[in-house]
Formats: structure tokens, sequence, C-alpha cells
């Protein structure tokens, strides 16, 4: 919970962080956190799949998102 917490504020607002986060694989292991950790840290994978998805990027995010179906899980989390 407390890394999904700071992966969250560090997506917040840095494009080098963001980019940081997606290239160190960051996106798959949030989203298989949505589906496996404690309810708090689900919040906070959530928030920062939230800043990724929303910072200008070159798409990569919205795919991986697409592609483990994240959305469904998000739904289901909020």
């Amino acid at each position: 919970a407390e890394a999904a917490a700071a992966l969250a504020d560090v997506a917040f607002n840095s494009c080098e962080m963001q980019q940081a986060i997606i290239g160190a694989k960051g996106v798959p292991a949030l989203l298989a956190f949505l589906r496996s950790g404690s309810l708090i840290g689900q919040e906070h994978a959530a928030h920062a799949i939230r800043n990724l998805a929303i910072s200008p990027h070159d798409g990569s995010v919205d795919q991986m998102i697409a592609n483990q179906t994240a959305i469904v899980e998000v739904r289901t989390i909020i």
C-alpha cells in the first residue's frame, strides 16, 4: 500500500517520474495490485494509474490499461 501511495505521489505532474514508472513496468504491477492488494492499497494504485493515464504520453499507459481490462477493476473499487 505504501509503495502504491508513493507511486501515486511521484506520478502526479512529473513527466520524468511518469516515464520512469512506465519504463520500470510499474503499470502492470499497479494493475495487479488492483486485483489483490488491500483496500487502501487498491485506492492508491488506482490514483497512481489515474495520474499516469491523464498525463501527456505516447499512449502506452492507455494500451496497458486496455490490455489488462483495468477499467472494470477500477470501477469495482470506486
